[in-house]
């Protein structure tokens, strides 16, 4: 998902308002939460909780399994609040890559502060790096909901190594339209995780009151969020793919 800068001239501007809108609120959401993290490190998703039950009270709704709720969040804030370094490794450079991630694909920032472009972009492999591993520590030793949660963050946090690594490797290369394929995808996996947060809310409001457990709902957002996030990347990809041409170096993305 790129910044509204790489839309190609043809595109509807109502495309172009939706694509921008759509990366802000979800950088937005996605740096808010790791800054809550960050400032709340124990205990975060707990000091949210008193906000989706008043949610769930103005809907007339009742969630089932409201009286092991206080459990739940201890088991799934814990593993952050016992490993403080991986979760500051996951989260800091996390909230970085999501501010400086959109700028890297506006067109404007590449042709009138180049060195910024370059020194960013390497900013961001050194965070996307810290992003990954942290990711894979916390999501494959200690998931809150177990094989389904190990199993996505094998996949997903694979495929975002992979991409940056693959995107650097394109960039040496001097192949920029590649580098761009794959940093569009590192960029839709790092926010799909906004995705998850919103279909999460979503589904926690219509699944809870029918007695799904958290868990399997914490689950089915982590696969939905992602497959949707990336699956829109690729559809962008090929859409622009025959519309991009080779640009030269000072317009990489």
């Amino acid at each position: 998902m790129p910044n509204a800068d790489e839309m190609p001239a043809d595109t509807h501007p109502l495309a172009t308002l939706f694509l921008a809108c759509v990366v802000i609120l979800l950088t937005g959401l996605g740096v808010s939460a790791a800054l809550g993290r960050l400032v709340y490190l124990p205990d975060f998703v707990t000091r949210v909780e008193p906000f989706r039950q008043q949610l769930l009270e103005s809907l007339g709704l009742h969630d089932r399994h409201a009286s092991g709720r206080a459990d739940e969040l201890a088991r799934f804030d814990g593993r952050f609040s016992a490993h403080p370094f991986a979760t500051l490794m996951h989260v800091a450079p996390g909230g970085l890559f999501l501010i400086l991630a959109p700028l890297q694909f506006s067109a404007r920032v590449r042709s009138r502060y180049l060195p910024f472009h370059r020194w960013s972009g390497r900013v961001l492999v050194l965070a996307s790096f810290a992003v990954g591993s942290s990711a894979l520590y916390l999501g494959l030793l200690m998931p809150y909901g177990g094989a389904g949660e190990a199993l996505a963050i094998a996949l997903f946090g694979g495929l975002f190594l992979a991409a940056i690594g693959r995107a650097v490797v394109a960039i040496l290369r001097k192949n920029v339209d590649r580098h761009r394929e794959w940093m569009i995808r590192a960029y839709a996996i790092a926010v799909g995780i906004s995705t998850v947060r919103a279909i999460g809310a979503l589904l926690d409001v219509t699944l809870s009151p029918i007695g799904v457990r958290p868990t399997t709902i914490f689950v089915l957002s982590i696969w939905t969020g992602w497959v949707v996030t990336l699956g829109s990347a690729e559809v962008w990809i090929r859409v622009t793919r025959r519309r991009v041409r080779t640009r030269p170096m000072s317009s990489a993305a």
